[in-house]
């Protein structure tokens, strides 16, 4: 009495729904979360390729990532822990290594640029938002994670109208306030006039508005949390890697 063949997977599906494969007997079973490859990309920095992902996370919000491109073939436990920290609920371990590779093999048509840093890139501004740049410029960039670059978190809150009412208005009153409201302003076109970038120290005694200062400074990238200022590395080093 011969033994009944095992059914083996021929192919995997990316659906919106979440991850399909499909067997050579012709059945076909949800095994994960949705995940998709959404472009491939190369590195402004490093000339690398990378290659977008989508996802959805542990609790069912969507979001995009770019890795190199070499974790989905030379590093995939890499990969695995990549996504893994970024809350994806992978599927059963039995099934990893054929959606890793069905994943590397896609090739979509979109192609984008990737970014470690925000800022000029031509004539185009890299924000962690969106890419500022003339209408018809169909030019893509995503801003991707780095643990060699320390930025702010740039949280977006409010309206235009709020901030200027609630922070831009008693900035009238003093100079030290009108100088830190415009400095963040002013170093985003630093690079266009040819100038060196720099900074300003705000000096003085306990309670004299230095910290003040600072957050009407950071109202304008949206560097204030509730948890008070973005601060970085103060070292030399610190600022060598900040600039």
């Amino acid at each position: 009495m011969s033994k009944q063949k095992r059914p083996t997977i021929t192919s995997v599906k990316f659906l919106k729904e979440g991850i399909r494969v499909v067997y050579d007997d012709g059945r076909e079973m949800q095994i994960g979360d949705p995940i998709r490859v959404k472009a491939l990309g190369t590195g402004i920095q490093d000339y690398a390729a990378y290659t977008v992902v989508e996802f959805r996370d542990r609790d069912a919000k969507w979001r995009t990532v770019a890795v190199r491109s070499s974790l989905l073939t030379a590093k995939i436990n890499e990969f695995n822990a990549e996504l893994t920290d970024r809350h994806y609920q992978w599927p059963n371990r039995k099934y990893v290594s054929f959606v890793i590779d069905a994943l590397a093999a896609k090739n979509p048509k979109r192609r984008i640029a990737i970014s470690m840093v925000p800022g000029w890139h031509g004539s185009r501004y890299v924000h962690p938002h969106k890419v500022i740049k003339r209408d018809g410029d169909d030019w893509e960039c995503l801003l991707m994670d780095n643990p060699n670059v320390l930025l702010g978190k740039f949280l977006c809150r409010g309206k235009l109208e709020e901030w200027k009412n609630e922070v831009a208005r008693y900035c009238r009153q003093s100079s030290r306030l009108r100088l830190a409201v415009g400095v963040p302003f002013a170093a985003t076109i630093l690079r266009r006039v040819k100038l060196d970038t720099f900074g300003f120290h705000f000096v003085g005694d306990t309670s004299s508005g230095k910290t003040l200062c600072l957050r009407v400074a950071g109202s304008v990238p949206g560097f204030n949390s509730e948890a008070g200022p973005t601060s970085w590395d103060g070292s030399n080093t610190g600022f060598e890697q900040l600039a």
